[in-house]
């Protein structure tokens, strides 16, 4: 797999370069090039003198003929358990046939734990470092060593090359020094400096590395945006764990940081191996099913954490012991993991099936894995591939749950979105904003607020009597029609309608639902009276058209404090509005059929009106409300009578005035006559009918002691 991708990216290069695509990607011919050194004769000895370097005695009894890799020198040549550092010489000869032609280069892809190598008796490089007691002080196993060979230390015929070797003996017994020599079993060589750096370049396994961190990090997003999906959480640990130790165990990383102590990274090593444990089985678990196997998961969590712990914190000939001590935990942990995924799959859960294969591979690798590294069997190691292909495998699962997440999401605000404009249409927006609530969800009864609005009653007159003649249907049918004609004219100057009272209307208009062309709340709901007035002609229209009678309305508006709130139980909740406001503007409404008025409005409403020169009104006298002391005075707004009509009302309304205010004063004989001489300009005026009888029969009866000069109104 690795070769393949190499080619590959050697083939992207070769593009790039112009048509040389037929060069690049082939090796140089350079003769008898690679020598294999894992083929040529190898010697080891448990010691080091200065004369090992031109070559290792034959009659020594400490030196032996090294018959295979790998070459574990504590195996091979052991020294006592925890008998401190140690110094072995190991030798090969190889041959060359033309010298000092070519740029050759030594690779050795695992040397350790201090060295330093010799070609033809001349130092190459020296890696070793002690402390004064003789102890090493810097550890230098690393991985992936290249060696320049000068091209005068090389002979034509045979050389050699020589490796002092110095260790640490093994702490205990149940466990030897692998990193003492070369514990890989080949890939040791000598080659032209092209062929090696081509060969070996790990350029395209950083950037399969970066993708692990990335979705780590991506993962790990996703969890701080939504923390009850946990097994992001444990997945970005998973990759991110991951990331470093493929980094860790490349070659490359001695290029990265090339001074410093391997022991260190081993230790790092060791961490980020042991975490992945406990970030697997709380991925499986908190993705299948959240909340289980609470105690297994914690008590792995425990283990490998405090494994991790150890390996940190030990020295590291003590940090070495505890490696082989997790791979048979580990060994003892796969079945458990085996036994989840299998209880996933039993539940038919679909992204099992996904997980599951890549999962096998991933158990079967490990296993694998850790035994060829417990025995030193093989060089072979199969987990990085198929953990790479069950890293994509959850990749794929996950995008595929967000994606089915995404669906219910949208289908979800779908509902959501209709139930919210639902319940708008029996609570509007604006009772929200009046007391200052976000959403319909932070509405709790008892919530309220004080505000100074406009109240509008509207009524049908005649509807019961109209509606004895309809059916039930036909009531509904006719009403709905009614009030969907009504409705937008109101939301149309910045109000709503707080409750359809059958055949009524009660809309508010308050100045917290914003001002319409920088109207007061009451021009508003005087501007939506007058077109709802001016509708009618229309609707009435099509009334008749369809053989049904003309209707005509009443309106009634009052602008004052008011409380709005919140009331109900704990198992429903309705908005509603308190206060003498809508009393006085529910008996005003009234008092349109008493008057035969289109729309009447209170001198509370009146003042508030910044030019109420552009409206046509008159003074039709006052009311007193039952438990009220103060009378409210009246006007009618006759803008949407006919114009004949409504320039007569103009040419009597100075009458109609005096005679109100005559009358008020008790002195009902000149009122009548002021209301006789409105009358004989405009006959059907039904205001100037009603205070002339009134002030003939005061005439005629004693007036009442708390005489007001208002009629009283005690219901509706």
């Amino acid at each position: 797999m690795k070769l393949g991708s190499r080619s590959t990216l050697r083939g992207f290069f070769c593009i790039l370069l112009f048509g040389q695509a037929l060069s690049c990607g082939q090796r140089v011919s350079t003769g008898n090039l690679p020598i294999d050194l894992s083929k040529e004769r190898w010697s080891a000895c448990r010691s080091f003198e200065p004369s090992f370097i031109h070559g290792l005695p034959d009659n020594k009894e400490s030196c032996i003929r090294v018959a295979r890799f790998p070459i574990l020198l504590d195996r091979l040549l052991p020294v006592p358990t925890g008998s401190g550092t140690h110094d072995w010489t190991v030798s090969v000869r190889f041959s060359i046939p033309e010298a000092g032609k070519k740029n050759l280069v030594l690779f050795l892809p695992v040397i350790g734990e201090n060295w330093e190598v010799f070609l033809n008796g001349e130092s190459l490089r020296r890696e070793i470092f002690t402390d004064a007691n003789g102890e090493i002080s810097k550890h230098r196993s690393m991985k992936g060593v290249t060696i320049d060979l000068p091209p005068g230390s090389i002979v034509a015929g045979e050389n050699l090359i020589v490796f002092h070797i110095r260790g640490v003996a093994s702490a205990v017994k149940l466990y030897l020094n692998d990193y003492t020599g070369f514990y890989m079993r080949s890939g040791y060589e000598i080659d032209s400096v092209d062929n090696l750096y081509s060969k070996r370049s790990e350029l395209l396994s950083f950037m399969l590395y970066s993708v692990y961190f990335f979705f780590g990090v991506y993962h790990l997003i996703l969890y701080f945006s939504n923390r009850q999906q946990r097994y992001n959480l444990s997945f970005a640990m998973l990759s991110v764990f991951l990331f470093f130790y493929c980094i860790l165990i490349s070659n490359s990383v001695f290029q990265i940081i090339p001074d410093l102590d391997s022991s260190y990274l081993k230790k790092a090593e060791f961490v980020s191996l042991f975490c992945m444990m406990p970030s697997i089985k709380y991925f499986l678990v908190d993705y299948f099913e959240p909340g289980g196997f609470r105690k297994i998961t914690r008590s792995s969590l425990v283990w490998n954490g405090t494994l991790a712990v150890l390996a940190a914190a030990l020295p590291f000939t003590y940090a070495k012991v505890v490696l082989p001590i997790w791979q048979i935990a580990a060994l003892a942990q796969l079945p458990f993991l085996v036994y989840l995924m299998a209880r996933f799959v039993r539940q038919r859960n679909s992204d099992a099936y996904v997980m599951g294969s890549t999962f096998l591979l991933v158990v079967f690798a490990a296993v694998f894995d850790i035994v060829a590294a417990l025995t030193v069997t093989t060089d072979i190691r199969v987990f990085q591939a198929t953990f790479f292909l069950f890293i994509i495998s959850i990749v794929g699962t996950i995008a595929l749950r967000l994606r089915r997440l995404e669906r219910s999401e949208r289908q979800l605000n779908e509902e959501l979105r209709g139930l919210s404009v639902a319940f708008y249409r029996f609570v509007p927006t604006q009772v929200l904003e009046q007391m200052e609530k976000k959403s319909a969800a932070d509405l709790k009864v008892g919530d309220n607020a004080l505000r100074l609005m406009n109240v509008l009653f509207s009524d049908i007159r005649g509807f019961t009597a109209m509606s004895e003649n309809m059916s039930p249907d036909d009531n509904f049918r006719f009403l709905n029609s009614y009030l969907t004609r009504m409705e937008p004219l109101i939301a149309s100057e910045g109000g709503y309608v707080d409750k359809f009272l059958g055949d009524g209307i009660m809309a508010l208009f308050s100045q917290a639902a914003g001002a319409v062309d920088g109207k007061t709340p009451s021009e508003r709901g005087l501007d939506a009276a007058i077109a709802m007035r001016r509708d009618l002609p229309e609707y009435n229209t099509r009334r008749k058209q369809s053989g049904y009678p003309a209707i005509d309305i009443g309106i009634g508006l009052h602008t004052g404090p008011l409380i709005i709130g919140a009331v109900g139980s704990s198992n429903r909740i309705d908005t509603t509005v308190i206060g003498n406001t809508v009393n006085v503007a529910s008996r005003i409404e009234g008092m349109t059929t008493y008057y035969k008025a289109g729309i009447i409005i209170s001198e509370a409403l009146r003042t508030d009106l910044t030019q109420p020169e552009n409206y046509r009104i008159r003074e039709i006298g006052s009311i007193l409300v039952k438990g009220k002391q103060q009378p409210i005075v009246l006007y009618e707004v006759y803008d949407t009578d006919p114009q004949e009509i409504a320039e007569l009302k103009e040419t009597s309304s100075p009458f109609i005035s005096g005679g109100i205010s005559l009358f008020r004063d008790k002195h009902f004989e000149e009122a009548r006559k002021l209301f006789r001489e409105a009358l004989l300009i405009y006959k059907a005026d039904s205001v100037a009918r009603v205070y002339y009888k009134l002030s003939e029969k005061f005439m005629n009866t004693d007036v009442p002691e708390n005489w007001k000069g208002a009629i009283e109104v005690f219901r509706k």
